[in-house]
């Protein structure tokens, strides 16, 4: 995005559209599984760090730092190293979240109340970790269940259909 992007047609007014160029210093942008999209708009990248990143809505931009990413969690999902904290894991979503935060540690990412960005992920600040508005990337249970794009007077840009 070169700095805002928006839903064809705007049909549904300013929450169409998202400011998205504080994500663009994020090498990684994630959704989260936290309950509160209205919440979520305020706090941002503070509140995503709270709860589960959705690794079902992901983005992974080509830089160094972002592909060294995902090359290492690829590693990590497929052949944990022995003796690692990832070798219990069963999923992607929880390789991903142990490694985007410092361990024994909560929420382990400095995230600044109302930034877009996360630093400090991944191993102590190997990427920039960006917190995609939940609002317009939202999980199931925030679009199925509690119909916070209705609420909000948003069209999501995507929605996960979580299990």
């Amino acid at each position: 995005c070169s700095g805002e992007a928006s839903r064809p047609g705007g049909e549904h007014g300013p929450g169409s559209r998202f400011e998205c160029g504080p994500l663009l210093s994020a090498d990684v942008a994630v959704s989260s599984d936290n309950m509160s999209p209205g919440r979520d708009t305020e706090g941002r990248a503070s509140y995503s760090a709270g709860g589960t990143f959705n690794t079902g809505i992901l983005f992974l931009r080509p830089t160094v730092k972002g592909r060294a990413f995902a090359e290492e969690w690829h590693a990590n999902v497929v052949s944990p190293p022995p003796g690692s904290r990832y070798v219990s894991l069963t999923s992607d979503q929880q390789v991903f979240n142990h490694m985007m935060r410092k361990p024994r540690q909560w929420p382990g990412v400095d995230a600044p109340h109302g930034s877009a960005v996360m630093r400090e992920a991944w191993d102590g600040g190997r990427v920039t970790l960006g917190s995609l508005p939940l609002a317009l990337f939202l999980n199931g249970h925030g679009y199925f269940v509690q119909r916070a794009d209705l609420r909000l007077k948003v069209s999501p840009f995507a929605v996960h259909a979580t299990y």
